[in-house]
């Protein structure tokens, strides 16, 4: 009897990471992991034009927690000088063109995704396609504004055609076999005088050599849904919606990424802005996001953070609206796993490595009455809460936010995580003298394992406050998530600032 594990395949994923996408990327890739590793060995592949260290350090740990592998492919951007780019679609993007030039030619096929996406089922079928001589398989773009991509190159041929590059399957192999260049498309680009991004170049090059998918299956926007419905309605198909992609679509749907949207699924109800199919569309995402752990969402929520001011939403709504997901994610985890971390005694012991016997909470939050009893529980002394308010249910000394001096305690825990920057901002100007750590990070530490140390770098690239408060303040203004959230921070700041100079 052979009780050998079968054989799984070797599924690989192409991305391309710029900005803010970078830390977007870990819901899209949980959701394609965990319906496709029963079969798949998963690789994914990341091109990037740059990405600081803590970046690559925060997906590949991420990958590799959940049974997958990462690769970093550094482009240098300056090979598509002459290609049209806006901030919306830098260059980085034409990367999709040459991804057989790019990748290591071991490498026979590629499936590209935006991230952007949710990955429903499995895509086996897909990844198994047999395209023939094509060299790529895309899915038809039903999307309104593709009339005014094939108006743009004047080629009615195209209209029939035209494909949209968020789910691409490369065949690498015909594509070095046959040559294909950058300079291929840049010749067509010349030639007809157009002024076009990658996905329509990549449509009027490989015109004849695209092998065609339905969008219904793996490249669903929600938006279009009503198109799709009829045309599946006419031909007596089930559509796989195997890949849900969060495209703007203005007739149907708000031009807005489900990260953009917390206010609307927190609650896990339907509104008047989201409603039947759509609401249910938009939440898969929010279903897969708030399945990662604090560390992920946070920097994933962080990162949306930035998005969401560029499009002038408004920052206070948002920051409001982050904070529930944070305390709705935080008592999700503790209450569903901190147990395999011990009762509190692994939480304690990060604190005890470092000679703290005694905490200060700061904020009267969910994760406060939830981690001060489990530290009171290992032994730990619990001194008092700072907030601006006395809770009916809080059972420790409250002191104010804007008392004149805290009474010391060995160290204070940041509770209130999602005005963390803002926080230890004002911890260190106060000079108070109590180390102060990000709640967040102390649950880190503990599943990490009680010998962690708190000077170590996370899995987010936040690093950890070193012993001493100058030790501490250096460590903070250096680190790279205190100059992303001071620049994150910085419009509503301003904003602030002047609202209270008019005051």
């Amino acid at each position: 009897m052979n009780d050998a594990a079968p054989q799984k395949e070797q599924f690989d994923v192409m991305l391309i990471l710029s900005g803010e996408y970078a830390f977007i990327a870990p819901p899209f890739m949980y959701s394609l992991i965990k319906n496709n590793a029963g079969w798949a060995n998963i690789t994914f592949h990341m091109i990037t034009e740059e990405l600081p260290a803590f970046g690559r350090q925060f997906l590949e740990n991420f990958a590799l927690r959940n049974g997958a592998h990462v690769a970093f492919y550094s482009v240098d951007t300056k090979i598509f000088g002459g290609l049209k780019t806006i901030k919306r679609y830098p260059a980085i993007l034409y990367s999709k063109l040459i991804p057989h030039l790019i990748l290591p030619e071991n490498l026979t096929k590629v499936l590209y995704a935006d991230v952007d996406m949710i990955v429903t089922s499995s895509l086996r079928e897909l990844w198994e396609t047999d395209m023939g001589n094509a060299y790529i398989g895309a899915c038809y773009d039903y999307h309104p504004f593709a009339n005014l991509k094939e108006k743009s190159a004047d080629l009615p041929e195209i209209k029939k055609s035209y494909v949209n590059s968020g789910t691409v399957l490369y065949n690498l192999d015909l594509m070095r076999q046959d040559g294909l260049t950058l300079d291929i498309y840049k010749e067509w680009l010349n030639d007809n005088m157009q002024t076009l991004f990658e996905e329509q170049l990549m449509n009027h090059t490989l015109l004849g050599r695209i092998y065609h998918f339905m969008p219904f299956d793996y490249n669903y926007n929600p938006g279009a849904r009503g198109l799709y419905s009829e045309y599946c309605s006419e031909h007596g198909i089930t559509p796989k919606k195997a890949i849900i992609h969060y495209m703007p679509f203005k007739n149907d749907s708000p031009i807005i990424k489900p990260w953009d949207a917390c206010e609307y699924f927190y609650s896990g109800k339907e509104n008047d802005k989201f409603s039947g199919e759509l609401y249910a569309l938009y939440k898969l995402w929010w279903d897969y996001a708030l399945q990662l752990d604090i560390c992920e969402l946070t920097a994933t929520l962080e990162a949306a953070k930035s998005n969401r001011l560029q499009r002038q939403y408004d920052a206070a709504a948002f920051e409001r609206d982050k904070w529930k997901i944070y305390s709705s994610t935080f008592r999700k985890m503790i209450e569903g796993g901190l147990a395999q971390y011990g009762d509190g005694n692994t939480l304690s012991a990060v604190l005890k490595s470092k000679g703290y016997a005694s905490v200060a909470f700061y904020g009267d939050t969910e994760i406060t009455k939830l981690l001060a009893p489990l530290l009171e529980s290992a032994g730990m002394k619990v001194a008092y809460v700072i907030e601006n308010f006395t809770s009916d249910t809080q059972t420790h000394k409250v002191v104010g936010r804007d008392a004149r001096q805290y009474t010391r305690a060995d160290v204070m825990i940041v509770a209130d995580v999602a005005q963390y920057g803002k926080i230890a901002d004002k911890l260190k100007k106060r000079g108070d003298g109590i180390p102060f750590i990000n709640a967040a990070e102390l649950i880190e530490s503990a599943a990490a394992g009680s010998d962690a140390s708190v000077t170590e770098v996370s899995a987010c690239g936040r690093k950890k406050y070193a012993d001493g408060e100058q030790a501490r303040y250096n460590a903070l203004i250096n680190s790279a998530s205190y100059k992303i959230g001071r620049a994150i921070t910085y419009i509503p700041r301003k904003i602030r600032a002047l609202f209270r100079k008019k005051k």
